[in-house]
C-alpha cells in the first residue's frame, strides 16, 4: 500500500518559495498604496480648486460684491474675487471645504494626537499670510513630514498669486 502526500522537504521548499515571493511583492504593494493615497489627495485638491473657481464665477456674476451668502453662510471675498473663510479659524476652513465640494469627505479640526478618519483642517496666520491647510490622514495619526496635504491662499503670497492651491508631500 502506497501512501500519498507531501514529504517534509517538499513542504519546506513550498514555504520558502512563498516567503521569497512575499518578500519581493510586499514593497511593490506598499508603493502602490502610497501612490493611491497621493492620488486621492490630488483628486480632492482638484475638486476643491474647481469649487473655489466656481465661487469666484458666482462672485463675478453677482457684480463682484464684497460678500455673498452661499448655502446660508456669509462669505467674504478678496478684491480679486477669492472666497475667504467665514471665520478666521479651522472651523472657517471646514465651512469653506463643505461649501465648495459637492460631496465632501469627512473633515474635523486638526489634531496632532488623534487618528482622523478622513481629513482635518488647520488655519494658519504666519508672516501676514492667511491660509487653510487640509490634511489627508488615511485613518493614521498625523506625521508632519509625510501626511498628504494641500493649502489654499485666498490672498497673494511671495511667489503665489491669490487663489493658489498648493499640494504638499505629493510625489
Amino acid at each position: 500500500m502506497k501512501k500519498s502526500g507531501f514529504t517534509l522537504i517538499e513542504l519546506v521548499l513550498v514555504i520558502v518559495l512563498l516567503g521569497v515571493l512575499a518578500v519581493t511583492a510586499l514593497p511593490k504593494f506598499v508603493d502602490i498604496q502610497d501612490d493611491a493615497h497621493n492620488e486621492v489627495t490630488r483628486a480632492t485638491m482638484g475638486a476643491f480648486r474647481a469649487g473655489v473657481q466656481m465661487l469666484r464665477l458666482k462672485w463675478q456674476t453677482n457684480g463682484q460684491p464684497s460678500s455673498l451668502t452661499i448655502n446660508g453662510t456669509l462669505f467674504n471675498f478678496t478684491s480679486e474675487g477669492w472666497a475667504e473663510k467665514p471665520t478666521d479659524d479651522a472651523d472657517g476652513c471646514m465651512v469653506l471645504w463643505n461649501t465648495v465640494l459637492e460631496s465632501p469627505p469627512n473633515i474635523e479640526t486638526f489634531s496632532q494626537t488623534l487618528a482622523i478618519s478622513d481629513w482635518s483642517a488647520l488655519y494658519l496666520t504666519a508672516f501676514g499670510v492667511n491660509e487653510c491647510f487640509f490634511y489627508n490622514h488615511h485613518g493614521e495619526v498625523w506625521v508632519n513630514a509625510t501626511t498628504d496635504r494641500f493649502s489654499y491662499y485666498p490672498e497673494p503670497v511671495a511667489g503665489n498669486p491669490a487663489g493658489t492651491i498648493i499640494g504638499w508631500n505629493l510625489d
